[in-house]
């Protein structure tokens, strides 16, 4: 739970939806966001960076809007690569909401050659 807030953010999926990432590549992903909390997620949002430089996330902010309770939220975000060897990489995401503490939340993007 965030701190006192009643909102508890978590990160519950990542969808590969096109393309692919090996070598000078770009992808698309749908990241997918439940309020696992007991109030609303009002105005929700995430930034998402990489610590890879060959691997940019674009939006840097998504934006989901309010998540009621026990519902989700979803966004769309476009990785690019360039001469991105195959590997897992790690994505940060940074979740809040307003009046909502801040929390730190992650996930892997496997880059395959084929």
């Amino acid at each position: 739970m965030h701190q006192g807030s009643g909102v508890r953010l978590r990160v519950i999926g990542v969808k590969a939806l096109k393309g692919r990432l090996a070598g000078r590549g770009k992808a698309a992903y749908t990241l997918v966001v439940r309020n696992e909390g007991v109030r609303d997620a009002v105005e929700t949002v995430a930034v998402i960076t990489s610590p890879h430089e060959r691997l940019r996330l674009l939006p840097e902010m998504l934006r989901f809007g309010d998540i009621p309770v026990g519902k989700e939220g979803r966004a769309r975000i476009e990785a690019r690569s360039e001469a991105l060897r195959p590997g897992k990489y790690e994505v940060k995401i940074v979740l809040s909401a307003v009046g909502v503490a801040a929390t730190t939340s992650g996930f892997v993007l496997d880059v395959a050659l084929r």
